[in-house]
């Protein structure tokens, strides 16, 4: 037949890129071999149908380009390309068209369940202390791409930064609200946020709150001892626990989250704990700054906040207002803010500590939905 012509190496990336480098047959890794593993190409491209004419499963109808074609190739290791070619009964053509057929699929499905999804990064920041907060495009980027999300835009959205915040949080609640409701105008609704924030509490669950439960949400948190915003890889470390919810009459109940820190009952307003009101606590078992270390924690604290707001809505049928005192880390406190939309309790009176003690800041509502 001449000359045989080789396999053009465009042709060859390609199918090494279908096969995910791998064989199509027993799907052992082609990129090493030997005893010590070494790295190297350690594949053969079979034919299906043989390029020469004494070759296996010949077919006198292609043309020499045909044959060299990658619809008639195949990625395989050295063993399972000697198998296909000692036994033509078993391995027809058609045979090894539906293999490779099936495989290739296979690895465009697994390619793209792994792409990366699309999400909205939202970024939050206001003055802590009265010094001004940033969160840069590399630190948000790099911790979105670390979980597997790549932005949906060209920039980040600033819901709010530094320089635009008033330094009343009323104020700045207000702005919030005006923002994401123009926001929810210009946003694909079928894609995640993907949020990061730095503002005193009760801006961080009036944020959640806002943002609601209609969109997935990941929350971000900024991790102390790596001064990044990627989670860590562990599994979860943290657990919780509520005090057990009396059945009551009230028309109000405080909920004390200690989480980043422990709350002294102390610490809250005099009327409050002298008023008979019922004050409940939802508590780490050891409360840190360092608690938020992986989504999984932030998960199980939502499991149990869900769990306490569900009992007091149930055990407590005539509350209307709840009264919120947040020792919470960012995820967190954001988290909790969504959970006032699944229209159990109505009201939500949000304080803030300052000067060692909590003062009421603001109000925030239960859908209406």
């Amino acid at each position: 037949m001449g000359n045989r012509k080789s396999v053009p190496s465009a042709t060859r990336d390609a199918l090494w890129g279908k096969a995910a480098g791998c064989c199509q047959i027993c799907s052992a890794p082609l990129f090493e071999g030997g005893a010590y593993r070494t790295s190297g190409n350690y594949s053969n491209i079979a034919h299906i149908h043989a390029y020469s004419e004494d070759g296996p499963r010949f077919n006198e109808k292609l043309s020499e380009n045909d044959r060299n074609s990658i619809e008639n190739l195949m990625l395989l290791c050295p063993q399972c390309h000697k198998t296909v070619d000692d036994d033509e009964v078993t391995y027809t053509a058609d045979v090894l068209q539906s293999i490779k057929s099936k495989r290739e699929e296979y690895v465009s499905k697994v390619m793209q369940a792994s792409k990366p999804q699309k999400a909205y990064a939202v970024t939050v920041t206001c003055p802590i202390h009265g010094n001004a907060t940033e969160i840069s495009r590399s630190e948000w980027s790099q911790a979105m791409a670390s979980s597997g999300m790549v932005h949906a835009g060209d920039t980040e959205i600033r819901v709010m930064d530094s320089n635009a915040a008033s330094g009343s949080i009323a104020d700045d609640c207000s702005l919030l609200a005006r923002k994401i409701n123009g926001l929810r105008l210009t946003m694909d609704p079928t894609l995640p946020l993907a949020i990061f924030a730095i503002a005193p509490q009760p801006i961080l669950i009036a944020l959640g709150n806002l943002i609601g439960d209609k969109q997935q949400v990941t929350v971000f948190q900024k991790q102390r001892d790596t001064d990044s915003w990627c989670w860590h890889d562990a599994k979860c470390q943290s657990s919780f626990q509520h005090d057990a919810v009396p059945s009551s009459d009230s028309a109000e109940v405080a909920l004390v989250f200690s989480v980043s820190g422990t709350v002294s009952k102390e610490t809250l307003p005099a009327e409050l704990t002298s008023s008979g009101m019922p004050v409940l606590e939802l508590r780490a078992a050891n409360p840190s700054v360092y608690i938020a270390r992986t989504q999984e924690d932030v998960r199980a604290f939502e499991h149990e906040a869900i769990s306490l707001l569900d009992e007091v809505h149930s055990a407590m049928p005539h509350v209307a207002k709840v009264h919120i005192f947040p020792a919470l880390p960012v995820s967190m406190a954001v988290t909790l803010g969504g959970l006032f939309n699944r229209n159990l309790l109505t009201k939500a009176v949000v304080y803030e500590k300052t000067d060692g003690r909590f003062s009421q800041s603001i109000e925030i509502g239960g859908s209406d939905d």
